[in-house]
């Protein structure tokens, strides 16, 4: 018989706002830091920023691992279609830096640029590569107008549901008049279809998420984001991605990601929603077994959409 999902008291996450502070995240975000260094005294994580994951080698290997996935996924790096010159591509929250430096390669005459907390050093970044060390919640060190093509992916877990607005409204800021934004993000689904253990797993998170005042499900308000930006052409596509051994080779691969990501959410679970290492562990079994059994699906949205033309945005 399953176990009883534990359900500890816990602070609601902020309310959006269309004017949040631009300077920094919430004060109990910060006040949480501490705590949350803690919870991940194993495998550090960032300080004073909201970001879910620890930041280690396992972490690292995992971010590539992902990236060779999606890029397979979506039959490339971008579903942009980048016929026009480029001159310059800016990448936010450029993790490990490959997509970057294959962007680099891809694109020679232009100037990449990726931003993060820090850079992860790699020994093929092309000379066309340049990283910026910054908290994309401060802004983005970088003049209005700056660039041809904006990319940011899988940062739902990385930015307080009360800070979208306001980092819409500066990747809009950075994008030249006709130039173009990519959004990836995912996990504001629990696996679909799924059992008990999909589910519980799915609210675990989501009550993890919350105590960083962030919400997962907020993806699928990306697009009223950039509407009210100023962003015009918004398009959005769902991509529900088969996970699991049943669907064959890109379908493991995807639960391998997903395995080695969860395992990332077991130390803040024990401590915010009280499961103990083997409750998690036999949680996370479970749930590897549920996409077999179900033929489960990842959902993941990709939101592009364009500066308009005649925007000089100062």
């Amino acid at each position: 018989m399953p176990w009883p999902f534990s359900k500890k008291n816990q602070p609601d996450p902020p309310e959006g706002s269309s004017a949040p502070e631009h300077s920094t995240v919430d004060s109990s975000s910060k006040a949480s830091s501490a705590l949350y260094e803690r919870i991940h005294e194993t495998r550090p994580a960032p300080l004073d920023v909201p970001y879910l994951l620890p930041k280690d080698s396992d972490e690292i290997n995992r971010l590539d691992f992902q990236h060779h996935l999606l890029r397979a996924m979506l039959k490339g790096n971008t579903t942009v279609p980048l016929t026009h010159p480029i001159s310059s591509i800016l990448d936010v929250g450029s993790g490990t830096g490959i997509w970057g430096s294959e962007m680099a390669q891809d694109f020679p005459e232009a100037q990449i640029v990726g931003i993060d907390l820090q850079e992860v050093q790699r020994p093929d970044k092309p000379e066309n590569y340049m990283f910026v060390q910054c908290n994309l919640l401060d802004g983005i060190p970088f003049p209005n107008n700056y660039f041809d093509f904006v990319h940011m992916r899988f940062l739902i877990n990385a930015i307080p549901k009360a800070m979208w607005p306001t980092v819409i409204q500066t990747l809009f800021q950075v994008t030249r008049p006709g130039g173009t934004i990519e959004l990836i993000e995912a996990g504001g689904d629990p696996y679909r279809p799924g059992g008990w253990a999909c589910t519980r797993m799915y609210e675990a998170v989501i009550q993890v998420a919350a105590f960083r005042g962030i919400d997962p499900r907020e993806m699928y308000n990306l697009g009223n984001h950039c509407k009210q930006a100023g962003f015009t052409q918004i398009q959005t596509r769902k991509i529900e991605a088969p996970i699991g051994r049943w669907s064959g080779r890109a379908g493991t691969m995807l639960a391998t990601d997903m395995t080695e990501g969860m395992k990332s959410f077991k130390e803040p679970i024990q401590k915010i929603v009280g499961y103990t290492a083997w409750q998690f562990d036999d949680l996370t079994d479970q749930v590897v077994r549920e996409w077999e059994e179900y033929h489960s699906t990842y959902t993941c949205v990709i939101y592009t959409a364009q500066k308009p033309l005649t925007d000089t945005y100062r």
